[in-house]
C-alpha cells in the first residue's frame, strides 16, 4: 500500500483515535497529529499510538519561536522516530537553518515548512502581508524556505500547481482549501 493520503486525526478520546487508525491503516499509513492530539495525549503518547499500528506519523505543530527554541524541540521531536514536522517559514531564516541543523541524523523526520494557513482567507492575508494574492505570499514564504535549505511544504491545492512548476525539487503537503 503506497497511499499518500493523511489522515488528520483531530480527536481527543483515545478510544475514538485507536479506532480510527485502526478501521483505516489497511487504507493508509500516514496519520496527522495535531494541537487537539497532543493537548490530550502529549506528545510522545501520540506518536506511540500511530507507531503501534506501524503507521507514519506527520506531527502538525507549526513550530515558531527564536532559533535556538526551535532547534532544541527539534532535536527532541526528531528522536520520537516522527516522520514529518511542521515548522513556520515565517520564522525566518535562521529558525529555518537551525532547525534543519537540528534533526536527528539517525532518524526519518523530514521538515516542512508552513507558509500560510489553509484558513486564511484573501482578504485577510492581503491586511497582513499587503500583497495583493495568497499565491505571492505563498511564494514568497516557500522562496525563503527553499533558499534556507527546507524542501517540503505545505500549501493549499490552489497554489500546488504553481509551486510545482517553480519548485520542481520539492514535495509539497496539501491538507486543506484555502477559502
Amino acid at each position: 500500500m503506497d497511499s499518500n493520503v493523511i489522515v488528520a486525526l483531530d480527536l481527543d478520546d483515545l478510544d475514538e483515535i485507536n479506532k480510527k487508525i485502526k478501521e483505516l491503516s489497511t487504507l493508509t499509513r500516514w496519520y496527522k497529529v495535531g494541537y487537539q492530539m497532543l493537548t490530550s495525549l502529549g506528545v510522545k503518547e501520540s506518536v506511540r499510538i500511530v507507531k503501534s499500528y506501524d503507521c507514519k506519523v506527520f506531527l502538525d505543530m507549526k513550530l515558531y519561536d527564536i532559533p535556538n527554541t526551535v532547534a532544541k524541540a527539534v532535536k527532541n521531536l526528531s528522536a520520537l522516530d516522527i516522520d514529518m514536522l511542521t515548522i513556520h517559514v515565517s520564522g525566518g531564516s535562521n529558525m529555518i537553518r537551525e532547525a534543519l541543523n537540528s534533526v536527528n541524523p539517525k532518524g526519518n523526520t523530514k521538515l516542512l515548512g508552513v507558509t500560510l494557513l489553509t484558513s486564511f482567507s484573501k482578504e485577510e492575508a492581503k491586511k497582513i502581508y499587503n500583497l495583493d494574492d495568497t499565491i505571492d505570499i505563498v511564494k514568497k514564504f516557500v522562496e525563503i524556505g527553499y533558499k534556507s535549505g527546507l524542501r517540503g511544504f505545505v500549501c493549499s491545492p490552489l497554489e500546488l500547481k504553481v509551486l510545482i512548476k517553480e519548485f520542481p525539487d520539492c514535495f509539497f503537503v496539501v491538507p486543506g482549501i484555502r477559502a
